[in-house]
């Protein structure tokens, strides 16, 4: 080797044989393939550096800056390789640590998997776009009712979940309006000038027809009287909708902040005859006349439509004087219904009127299907949906009992400040310390007035109840509940927010459940519809 380099011919050899070391390392690192053999090699006439079919000699400069540069190129192959290693591993660091913050949030949330309190087999549920292909959903019109001053905050998350997959539906309003690729539709259209003019209910409508046009955000505006307005659209959305829909089987009335189950809805439409005349509702009264609450929603058969709007295609109009007179279009409809010899089927608990957290769970329905909630904020809509489309199939209901395992048992606590869990079933009336001293001192009148309960002290007189299931203290006031609700956290604007506590015997509530579970799945003849 040191003759090599003691000759110029030989500094020249070592100096071929070190680039060829190079590229063979410059082809390893850059993953590129390496070919050992270049068309050169057993043609030296087709080198790049052949002149007219000659090699050219070398020369040592030459061989010197192409080391150079390939010692460059491997250096900085090797600095990239070396990177790209960092970035990879960077990468991975980054995921393993999403990974802990979201399991760190479930833990916190407390949200199990979903486990059926009723007996059957795992629930695999359903993908959303299944839901168009459930069995008779094609027969049932969804009609969704909403207002201008709302429909993007209430109806958006519908538009994004449920309605997509539904192939029949009409979603109306107090004023036509296009979000997206749905249209809503005018409720109002068709009430003469004469009547808008001279109900103040009306105002709000003007003002919707004449701003809206322009651009402006009914919302920004801050317009009143949405709730006056709204009793208006009862009526001509039943008129206009079998108008525009005469054929279903089945009528679907909603509003923007409730919530139907498909699957359980369809599975108990089988057990009714579309050709037979039903109302089904959860029933309130208006003076005298028994009716079903609009926002728990309300259904109809085609012979229930056929018997009244189809007998007069203009009842819309012809109960503006009751409409006139009363507080809700849904106790309106019922008396139209009425009078064409349509009664209330009561459907309760299936139909039904709250949200998940402030449900009144008990004996009562904890085994019962559940097909609809009201009241529910676009963040309870998606909840729910999610919920759905893992748990519910046409085959199996999803009943209260899996409601309250999913939703309310993991949130349970013994105490929880700051929170209103809506214990109203009956007042603590008197501390043990009053008790007693009316017991040593019988002819002392007793004082009207009493020291406020502390949390504690509610606690101990629940436990001393046998039906006490939870209480709360409310600015000195305790109170007890005897069904279980899971409340609502004081909002932090409220100047009493401090004075809420509230609390659950998590002893008892389970002893509940487990005296219902498991619950057997419905059968038509347990309908109680």
């Amino acid at each position: 080797m040191a003759f090599l380099r003691s000759n110029a011919l030989g500094r020249i050899l070592f100096s071929v044989a070190v680039a060829a070391v190079l590229v063979f390392l410059l082809a390893f690192y850059s993953g590129s393939e390496y070919h050992p053999s270049p068309p050169w090699w057993n043609d030296p006439s087709k080198r790049p550096d052949a002149i007219g079919g000659k090699l050219q000699p070398l020369s040592i400069e030459d061989a010197e800056a192409t080391i150079a540069r390939l010692q460059g190129q491997l250096g900085e192959s090797i600095s990239q390789r070396k990177q790209d290693t960092i970035n990879s591993h960077e990468r991975i660091n980054a995921l393993q640590a999403t990974i802990q913050n979201l399991s760190a949030e479930a833990a916190l949330s407390g949200t199990p998997a979903f486990t059926s309190a009723s007996n059957r087999s795992k629930s695999t549920g359903y993908r959303s776009a299944d839901l168009q292909h459930l069995e008779g959903i094609e027969k049932v019109l969804l009609i969704m009712k909403t207002g201008a001053t709302e429909a993007l905050d209430k109806l958006t998350i519908h538009l994004m979940t449920t309605i997509p997959h539904v192939p029949n539906f009409l979603i109306f309003s107090d004023a036509e309006q296009r979000i997206g690729d749905y249209d809503i539709y005018d409720a109002l259209e068709g009430y003469s000038e004469e009547l808008m003019k001279e109900r103040d209910d009306f105002k709000l409508y003007r003002y919707l027809q004449e701003y809206m046009p322009l651009g402006q955000d009914p919302k920004r505006l801050k317009l009143q009287g949405g709730w006056e307005l709204d009793k208006w659209k009862f009526m001509h959305i039943l008129s206009k909708t079998y108008k525009a829909r005469p054929e279903l089987d089945w009528y679907l009335f909603m509003e923007a902040d409730s919530y139907v189950i498909w699957p359980n809805l369809l599975r108990w439409l089988k057990d009714f005859d579309h050709n037979q005349i039903f109302y089904l509702g959860s029933p309130s009264y208006l003076g005298n006349v028994l009716f079903a609450h609009g926002g728990t929603g309300y259904i109809l058969s085609n012979a229930a439509m056929r018997a009244s709007v189809g007998k007069d295609p203009d009842i819309g109009d012809k109960y503006n004087q009751d409409t006139g007179q009363t507080c809700c279009g849904d106790g309106v409809v019922a008396k139209a219904l009425l009078d064409n010899g349509v009664t209330l089927t009561s459907s309760w608990p299936r139909l039904n009127g709250e949200p998940p957290y402030t449900i009144p769970f008990s004996e009562e329905q904890w085994c019962s299907p559940v097909v609809t909630f009201h009241h529910m904020l676009p963040i309870d809509v998606e909840l729910m949906w999610e919920f759905e489309r893992v748990n519910a199939t046409a085959e199996y209901y999803i009943l209260y009992a899996d409601i309250f395992d999913h939703f309310i048992r993991p949130h349970i606590r013994a105490e929880r400040s700051g929170w209103d869990n809506g214990s109203d079933d009956e007042k603590y009336e008197a501390t043990a310390v009053e008790e007693q001293s009316k017991a040593n001192q019988p002819d002392k009148p007793s004082s009207s007035k009493r020291s406020p309960a502390s949390f504690e002290e509610c606690r101990q007189a629940c436990e001393a109840k046998d039906e006490c299931l939870q209480f709360r203290v409310k600015a000195g006031e305790c109170t007890f509940g005897h069904r279980v609700k899971f409340g609502q956290k004081v909002p932090f604007d409220n100047q009493q927010v401090n004075e809420y506590q509230s609390g659950w015997n998590f002893q008892r509530i389970e002893a509940l459940r487990m005296k219902m579970n498991p619950c057997k799945q419905p059968s038509k003849e347990s309908n109680d519809a």
